[in-house]
C-alpha cells in the first residue's frame, strides 16, 4: 500500500511541476497563482514568480486548486512516512 501512495506521492507533485513549468511557458492560468490578480498569461516577473504555489492566498480560485491538492499530498506523504518508520525506504528500483 505505501507503493501506492509513494506513486501518487509522485505523481502529485509531477502535476505541480508540469503546471509550474507551464504557467513560466505561457500557459493562460494566471487566474489560479499568485493571488488569482492576473488573468491570462503571467507577465515576466509573474513567471518567475510561479515556482512557489500559495495556499494562503487571496484568489479563491487559487485555493480551490491548490488546497485540497496540497491536503491530498500532505496526507499521501504523510502515510508513506508512516508505513516506513521502522527504517524501510521504499526504493525506486524496488517498485513494481
Amino acid at each position: 500500500m505505501e507503493r501506492v501512495a509513494a506513486r501518487c506521492a509522485v505523481a502529485l507533485l509531477g502535476l505541480v511541476a508540469l503546471f509550474q513549468i507551464a504557467l513560466v511557458a505561457g500557459a493562460p492560468w494566471g487566474a489560479f497563482t499568485q493571488g488569482g490578480q492576473t488573468s491570462g498569461t503571467l507577465p515576466l516577473a509573474g513567471r518567475l514568480l510561479a515556482i512557489v504555489a500559495n495556499t494562503a492566498s487571496q484568489s479563491a480560485s487559487e485555493r480551490m486548486l491548490w488546497a485540497p491538492f496540497s491536503l491530498v499530498l500532505a496526507i499521501v506523504i504523510g502515510f508513506v512516512m508512516w508505513r516506513t518508520r521502522r527504517g524501510e525506504v521504499v526504493h525506486a528500483s524496488n517498485v513494481d
